[in-house]
């Protein structure tokens, strides 16, 4: 078992940086765990070397950012009433219970505290001058290619709007099984990685496909990050991007 005893990089970053923002950092991911090597599906461990959960939905992610209540002024304040009533409520109950109801009461307390930190820390960052209710959510995916480009628009605006700092995306598991059938590929990814065992020129040309696919999508992320203004400057100019691979030679996973 080759899991990391601590925190991966991002996870280290969002400690100094991810405090102030609504999403502490943002996990995600193209496909499913591999479920008979899990490693292989996690870039992102906690300070305990556990695996951080990621999603692959872009509409779930799209949802999750910018049509929560913590991203609706109206919504928090509502939110905010109502906690108000359950604090009392819980108050008033706590005077009357016995010794377990009331560690039971305790950690409900604990609950309303944090809702309440999510609450004032969403309201202090709320970027009035960007409404995220004008956003188009994205429509679903007709294959990998859409899926992608979709997460990686998502992304862009979660960093431009300030919902998060931080940000991993993994776009194929190490022992990936996707196909690239879009690109006119019919074979999975992970068997053309082999290309010294599978040789064959029309394999080599298909696994170039893939490596030039992803390539691109870098570049697209780019440019997407380059046309949103930033202050006197663009996203892109305030923005550090790491893009890499898990292995230098594919064939013999060194």
């Amino acid at each position: 078992n080759n899991r990391p005893k601590g925190a991966s990089v991002d996870q280290v970053i969002a400690d100094k940086i991810g405090q102030d923002t609504s999403v502490r950092s943002l996990e995600l991911t193209t496909e499913g765990i591999f479920t008979n090597q899990p490693d292989c599906s996690y870039i992102s461990y906690d300070s305990k070397g556990r695996f951080i959960p990621r999603e692959s939905d872009p509409q779930l992610v799209f949802d999750k950012l910018f049509r929560s209540p913590m991203s609706s002024a109206s919504k928090r304040k509502e939110m905010s009433s109502i906690l108000d009533g359950v604090r009392d409520n819980a108050a008033h109950l706590k005077r009357r219970v016995g010794k377990e109801d009331a560690q039971t009461l305790d950690e409900y307390y604990t609950i309303v505290r944090e809702t309440e930190k999510k609450l004032a820390l969403a309201a202090k960052n709320d970027k009035s001058m960007i409404d995220t209710s004008k956003f188009k959510r994205p429509g679903t995916s007709a294959n990998l290619d859409e899926q992608v480009t979709n997460m990686l628009d998502i992304m862009a605006l979660a960093l431009w709007t300030d919902t998060t700092r931080v940000s991993t995306y993994m776009l194929g598991n190490d022992n990936s099984r996707l196909v690239f059938d879009f690109l006119g590929v019919d074979e999975q990814h992970h068997w053309l990685s082999h290309f010294f065992r599978n040789f064959s020129i029309g394999n080599i040309t298909k696994l170039n496909k893939i490596n030039y696919w992803h390539m691109q999508k870098y570049a697209y992320f780019m440019d997407k990050l380059k046309s949103f203004k930033d202050g006197n400057d663009t996203l892109l100019d305030n923005t550090l991007v790491f893009y890499g691979s898990s292995m230098g030679h594919s064939d013999t996973h060194a």
